[in-house]
């Protein structure tokens, strides 16, 4: 095989439930805990979203001629949306090359371990107050009795950035503000942070997958299916686009062969220098 194709899809509209959970208990600024994730996070529109676009990218694969690998990050939300993609896609008849381990109990779960979880597709959240500044909406429900004052004021002072400018969704107000915001709260993982190692490393990854997919002698066409996050993905897309958008369902497709990778999305393609 000389090209190997990776499509990168954002997770559909989700409950963020685990979050929401954090923000009620005792300790609003505490961490997700991947292994104590709320499940089935997806909403109602998301799980019709996630159904509709997965039949509308499978319908551009051959079932005779192409299998489908599944790679996700380990947030429900992501996994959730993989596994619906999995479904429409064995519903086309299409097999599914399953990995050696999943690396993760909800893929097991959800998807008998057929969805690999990547550490580079996944996020580390150590402080939810703090993601919630991006939020569009002007208020927070939160018991701000449960968060020390110090915290509360640097809360409040880095809010009023955003505010001052709000770009209406939190991927937006994240792409712009979370590099300045890191002055209040230094744990943020910035949009070019999250670039510089999860999309960097991912195209790494990418590469490696390449040559695994050559050594395997596939009789088929090896399409990876990546399920993932926009902290990363918006960063370079702006980079190579100029646009930082990606919505929900929204994929973006890598084209790998020998000596090139290159990014496709909404009729655009760039030729990185790997």
């Amino acid at each position: 095989m000389e090209k190997s194709e990776i499509y990168g899809v954002r997770h559909s509209i989700s409950e963020y439930k685990s979050y929401k959970k954090i923000l009620d208990s005792d300790n609003p600024q505490g961490p997700i805990e991947e292994s104590e994730q709320e499940k089935n996070d997806l909403s109602k529109e998301g799980i019709i979203l996630a159904e509709q676009e997965a039949e509308k990218l499978l319908s551009e694969f051959n079932p005779d001629d192409d299998g489908l690998f599944f790679v996700s990050s380990g947030q429900v939300r992501a996994m959730d949306t993989a596994s619906i993609y999995m479904k429409v896609a064995e519903r086309k008849g299409f097999e599914i090359v399953c990995p050696k381990r999943s690396r993760s109990a909800y893929s097991d779960e959800v998807s008998e371990g057929r969805i690999r979880k990547i550490k580079n597709l996944s996020l580390r959240i150590d402080n939810v107050l703090v993601q919630y500044l991006f939020m569009p909406t002007r208020s927070v429900d939160v018991d701000w009795e449960k968060v020390p004052a110090e915290a509360r004021k640097k809360w409040e002072e880095a809010r009023k950035i955003v505010e001052n400018k709000n770009y209406g969704n939190w991927g937006a107000n994240f792409f712009h503000y979370s590099e300045e915001l890191k002055k209040f709260f230094p744990e943020i993982k910035s949009a070019k942070d999250t670039f510089d190692v999860n999309f960097k490393n991912l195209l790494r990854l990418i590469r490696f997958g390449h040559d695994k997919i050559k050594e395997s002698g596939s009789g088929k066409n090896i399409k990876v299916m990546a399920f993932g996050h926009e902290n990363y993905i918006a960063y370079a897309l702006n980079e190579y686009f100029g646009d930082h958008e990606i919505k929900n369902c929204e994929a973006i497709k890598i084209d790998v062969s020998e000596n090139s990778i290159a990014i496709a999305r909404r009729g655009e393609k760039v030729e990185l220098n790997d």
